[in-house]
């Protein structure tokens, strides 16, 4: 215990009569809170009244006190002090002078004036029906001026008032203090909400407690989660892998497949020859010009599908379109015929599918072509064909 001597703290006296007895607690906090004349204030407090502190110390109550007494001093200076001492890690409750004093107290509506000796200097009391209403310290005993001013201005019954100081009370020290310090476990605000915080507490652990079993299995399953995506996408990749790999053997199989599946320029002419030579008598329709290249609208766009047009010169009778597209139709190597017959010139335009190789001997089978036309090819006699699904003619 660390005792505070009368000099080294301020004092108040407020009343609570006008409060609920359930509100006085909250009261005198408040008022704490507003009296502050340290930058760092510790306060301590006395409940006087029917449910306060009694004559001679004993205490009657304290939540319903009628009255207040308050005390504050200089934390920070109290902390120094201790330091200087070596006492700051023995958690010392810190108790003002006056809350160990056996003081003396009026009884019933009595008003009584009393002074008694401090540990450093001299303290008057005015006492009405077991309670202080005002006091007074100085450090040595005051001058009859000062004296008379105090009275005056506690308001002591003018029977009562004395011109000298009286003679000084002996006070003996309590066993036990009186009050309790501001914020204190054993003060009533803060018992009553320890109890709130304890309450409180019980009512939380019920949901907490499901809440954090919830928590866990969701932990729980969000780790499984994670592991099994990790696993999923592992297998992914491998998949992915295999798949470019597939896809990367496929393009160079079609590559391959192309390269050595091209269509036969000999063997297709060879067909064509067969085919106009069932129909037209040799000499009759002479090539003149022809233009091979790869076929962009069809369904094949591989070597294996091209677009050939061709034009005849017609030396005599040239054959019906019709006949023409029937011949090319018989082909199943042909398709999109189109024929676009103007005089002796004849075009003839389609879309050319890889045909069977293995032809018969082409030799014997020459297409006439106009000697002045460069890439022409020029067989002389034709042999017959088959048929082909679709033909589009113009005349």
């Amino acid at each position: 215990m660390w005792i505070l001597s009368r000099s080294l703290y301020r004092s108040k006296i407020i009343s609570l009569s006008n409060v609920a007895g359930n509100r006085r607690t909250s009261a005198i906090q408040l008022e704490l809170a507003g009296w502050t004349p340290f930058r760092q204030t510790a306060h301590y407090v006395i409940p006087q009244g029917s449910e306060g502190v009694g004559v001679g110390g004993s205490k009657t109550g304290g939540g319903g006190a009628a009255q207040a007494w308050l005390f504050a001093w200089d934390k920070e200076a109290v902390d120094n002090a201790q330091a200087e001492h070596n006492a700051t890690g023995l958690d010392l409750a810190v108790i003002p002078e006056s809350a160990l004093r056996a003081l003396p107290r009026a009884i019933g509506n009595e008003q009584q004036i009393s002074s008694h000796a401090c540990l450093d200097g001299i303290e008057a009391l005015v006492t009405r029906d077991g309670v202080v209403t005002e006091c007074q310290w100085w450090p040595s005993a005051p001058n009859q001026a000062v004296w008379m001013n105090f009275q005056r201005a506690a308001g002591v019954d003018l029977n009562l008032r004395s011109i000298a100081l009286p003679a000084l009370t002996e006070t003996a020290w309590l066993g036990r203090p009186m009050g309790y310090a501001r914020g204190q476990a054993n003060a009533p605000d803060a018992l009553r909400e320890t109890s709130v915080v304890a309450i409180t507490a019980l009512l939380l652990a019920i949901p907490t407690t499901w809440f954090l079993n919830d928590y866990r299995r969701h932990a729980e399953a969000l780790s499984q989660a994670e592991a099994r995506l990790a696993s999923t996408e592992q297998e992914l990749n491998g998949l992915l892998s295999l798949r470019g790999n597939a896809l990367g053997s496929l393009v160079r199989v079609a590559k391959f497949d192309a390269a050595f599946n091209q269509i036969d320029s000999l063997a297709l002419f060879a067909d064509i020859s067969r085919l106009l030579g069932a129909i037209v008598k040799p000499g009759t329709m002479v090539l003149n010009e022809w233009d091979w290249r790869d076929d962009g609208g069809g369904s094949r766009t591989d070597g294996r599908s091209k677009r050939l047009k061709m034009i005849f010169t017609v030396n005599g009778t040239a054959p019906p379109a019709t006949t023409l597209v029937k011949a090319f139709e018989a082909n199943p190597n042909f398709r999109n015929v189109q024929i676009d017959a103007e005089g002796a010139r004849i075009a003839i335009e389609v879309r050319v599918e890889r045909p069977e190789q293995n032809r018969s001997d082409l030799s014997a089978l020459p297409l006439p072509v106009s000697p002045t036309t460069p890439g022409a090819v020029s067989p002389s006699a034709t042999n017959p064909a088959a048929n082909i699904p679709t033909a589009q003619v113009k005349s």
